[in-house]
């Protein structure tokens, strides 16, 4: 007859056996659970490059190209360490609205964004001692084009659109009343130092001069697009500090059609002051910026004196310029980079575009 320790001992060993299957299980399936989000973050990661590309061939004009640029990011983002799969829905070229809905194809007027499925097979580590192999995994995203309305960190350094004109066009001018093309926008994103222009402004092309060598301007707009009035701080001390600043994100926000009142000084000291600040680079007439420091700038087209003292200045575009270096002679110097595409997304369409996520 057994004693009671025997017996006990013949419950405990199949209880431990039961316990420590369930425990492997549990290690298991928590090994590939967590190998799951890795993976499923990988594939979500190779849906959105591939949107984003697609949608950035729209943005530049050229949409027959749009799925081969959407392909090659996604398998260009490895999941598991291997090249994802598409979905069944795969690459497919449609219009955003509040939702995605396909369109006829890339070719389309409508079609201004761009849905990707991804897909990957992942396999079970643990988990085939339970008899799990694979797993099919998807993931989705999609991108579209967004107007840029409005945008924080300007300079409060106004750039007549005559004088970006004549940077693309220097034979032969066209008049304010140009729009830039995609081709245009293109070019001023390609320019480099090689390029650089002196921002010494003077009367041409119609442009109205103040004194001095720069268009110093007032932050933020006197008036918005919108005709709301606006309060915006004047001074060589907030001119200078707004130079230098480094963005924050809180800054007054600057949009197309904004007008923006001048300065009714030259500013040649405080610009210089603010802008050897920005580079790093304290005293001297003269300094290089290395590296290059970029500034965005309102471009404008229009000027009227009624709306503000003593001039104000009507915002087309806002720039990307890199300035390179100052000279007491020619003042600033740089180089357009194109136009921002960072801002306040808007449905309203507008010259700033940008590609963004949807979801």
């Amino acid at each position: 007859m057994p004693s009671g320790t025997d017996a006990r001992r013949g419950i405990i060993l199949p209880l431990v056996a039961v316990l420590l299957t369930a425990l492997l299980g549990i290690g298991a399936f928590a090994v590939d659970l967590a190998r799951w989000y890795l993976m499923r973050a990988q594939l979500q990661n190779a849906a959105e490059a591939g949107a984003l590309a697609g949608v950035t061939r729209l943005l530049n004009d050229d949409a027959v190209h749009g799925a081969d640029s959407a392909l090659a990011y996604v398998t260009a983002n490895p999941v598991d360490g291997v090249a994802p799969a598409l979905g069944p829905t795969g690459i497919t070229p449609g219009r955003w609205n509040g939702t995605f809905q396909p369109t006829t194809g890339w070719s389309d007027p409508n079609t201004d964004a761009v849905q990707v499925e991804t897909q990957h097979d992942g396999r079970y580590i643990l988990g085939r001692i339970y008899g799990d192999t694979t797993r099919t995994l998807r993931a989705s995203a999609v991108a579209s084009i967004a107007w840029v309305s409005r945008t924080r960190c300007i300079r409060p350094l106004a750039i007549p659109y005559a004088t970006l004109l004549r940077t693309l066009y220097p034979d032969a001018t066209p008049a304010v009343t140009y729009d830039l093309t995609v081709a245009d926008i293109a070019r001023l994103r390609s320019m480099t130092r090689a390029d650089a222009i002196p921002l010494k402004l003077g009367s041409a092309d119609g442009e109205e001069s103040p004194r001095g060598f720069f268009y110093p301007v007032r932050l933020p707009p006197v008036r918005y697009v919108s005709g709301e009035a606006g309060d915006p701080q004047g001074g060589a001390d907030a001119y200078r500090h707004a130079l230098a600043a480094t963005c924050t994100g809180a800054e007054a926000s600057v949009g197309i059609g904004d007008w923006l009142a001048g300065e009714s000084g030259n500013m040649v000291g405080p610009t210089r002051a603010g802008v050897g600040q920005a580079c790093g680079v304290n005293g001297g007439a003269n300094f290089v910026c290395d590296p290059a420091v970029p500034y965005l700038l309102p471009i404008w087209d229009v000027v009227d004196k009624t709306i503000a003292s003593p001039r104000a200045f009507r915002v087309k575009y806002i720039g990307v310029f890199y300035v390179t270096s100052y000279d007491n002679q020619q003042g600033i110097l740089g180089y357009f980079s194109g136009l921002t595409v960072s801002g306040q997304v808007d449905s309203i369409p507008s010259p700033l575009r940008s590609a963004i996520l949807r979801r």
